[in-house]
């Protein structure tokens, strides 16, 4: 089937051709034909740019995957895939983004080493207990014990301040996640507002649905009266 912009092209054709013959008849009246010829090769009109808009907002997306992904690894949460939009304009909020990224691997290398360190320290003083248990006195296995946990004691207090930084640490942790989601929020939400105001889909074009449906019913109405 020839699409609109062909059928539009044969119109403008046809109405050279009649406009044509109408010069050299100047007392030919318009037909119905001309005058919608001369409607069809009016100016048709243009939808609004796209171009503005981030790729996830432009058609064809609607049950699709969308494009692109945030740098924590989101592909299909349109609010990430906003911000990564948002992230492309805003450099300097892009760079704290990557920031946050670095911190938090560094971060990780660093509690590494430190569970590492602990895991040993609790690995030795367990088995330990395992040696002191082989012993055949008593009073010796008691003693020894006593002195295990005396050292472990001082262990614990050693590790006391670092464990408070450890879970400080994880406070401003969860912390500035938190700041990252509502930043994202608030700025993925103008992206949308905006898009909702210029996008915003013609009632003309339900008007038009609601006339051929609203026909067609009066059709059947008909159809079940005979």
């Amino acid at each position: 089937m020839p699409n609109a912009a062909v059928e539009h092209d044969r119109a403008c054709t046809a109405f050279g051709a009649v406009n044509s013959y109408t010069q050299h008849h100047q007392h030919m009246r318009i037909t119905p034909l001309l005058f919608c010829l001369l409607i069809a090769c009016g100016p048709s009109k243009q939808p609004q740019g796209n171009d503005d808009l981030p790729k996830a907002l432009q058609e064809p997306s609607f049950g699709g995957k969308l494009e692109g992904s945030y740098s924590r690894g989101y592909k299909e949460d349109l609010v990430d895939v906003l911000f990564e939009h948002v992230l492309k304009q805003d450099a300097e909020l892009a760079t704290l983004v990557k920031d946050l990224d670095r911190q938090a691997t560094l971060h990780a290398d660093s509690m590494r080493t430190m569970l590492r360190f602990e895991e040993r320290v609790q690995e030795y003083y367990r088995d330990a207990r395992g040696h002191v248990a082989q012993l055949s006195d008593s009073l010796e296995g008691t003693a020894q014990l006593k002195l295990l946990e005396e050292s472990e004691a001082r262990y614990n207090e050693r590790m006391t301040a670092l464990r408070e930084m450890r879970t400080k640490y994880q406070q401003k942790r969860v912390r500035n996640d938190d700041l990252l989601t509502l930043i994202k929020l608030g700025r993925t939400r103008t992206i949308m507002e905006r898009y909702q105001q210029e996008q915003l889909p013609a009632s003309t074009t339900l008007e038009g649905e609601l006339a051929r449906i609203a026909a067609l019913q009066e059709r059947l109405e008909k159809a079940l009266a005979k």
